[in-house]
């Protein structure tokens, strides 16, 4: 087997030992804020939520056409010319789009019943949905599996261990959001 194909095997490996924690920390967080937040706080927290993981499909596309990107590039100076660039298009971008939410979240607290200050405070998450997969698509697309995986984790515990901390301190649905 060539080194490159061990290093892809290896790399893929740690994806799937890292995504399976990031993904036991996520149903962690889930199932405690269902057991902290009272039942109209969850369902909120939970409509929240379904925006956030429309702003998903965003991040997972940027993050693989950076991947693209960066792995077909060899020059070290063309490779920080491509994330500077891509950081300055993400948030230029993530700047307008989330003005569009600010305004379609006035009815959208009205009709959802959710407190306009909350709604807006979630919008905030559009930055890290346009910002975030930059640099982990140039993680993954350079194969440093390891940084990426280590990534995820340390996110996923500390919106965790966050949220938590702000939902004990009585911030009701503002604590996870704030952690997210």
């Amino acid at each position: 087997m060539s080194k490159i194909n061990k290093k892809l095997v290896g790399g893929s490996l740690v994806l799937l030992a890292t995504f399976g924690i990031f993904n036991l920390l996520n149903f962690i967080f889930q199932s405690s804020m269902a057991r902290m937040l009272s039942i109209s706080d969850y369902a909120i927290l939970a409509t929240l939520y379904s925006i956030i993981y429309f702003l998903g499909i965003f991040s997972e596309s940027i993050q693989t056409i950076i991947t693209k990107f960066v792995s077909t590039e060899n020059n070290k100076g063309r490779l920080k010319d491509i994330i500077d660039r891509s950081v300055k298009k993400g948030s230029k971008i993530s700047f307008l789009v989330f003005l569009v939410y600010l305004i379609l979240a006035i009815p959208g607290a009205y009709l959802l019943k959710i407190a306009y200050p909350l709604m807006a405070l979630n919008g905030l998450i559009i930055f890290s949905a346009f910002i975030l997969p930059i640099n982990r698509g140039a993680l993954q697309g350079t194969k440093r599996f390891n940084s990426l995986g280590l990534n995820l984790v340390v996110e996923s515990f500390g919106k965790l261990l966050f949220a938590m901390l702000l939902v004990w301190l009585g911030w009701r649905v503002y604590g996870p959001i704030i952690a997210t």
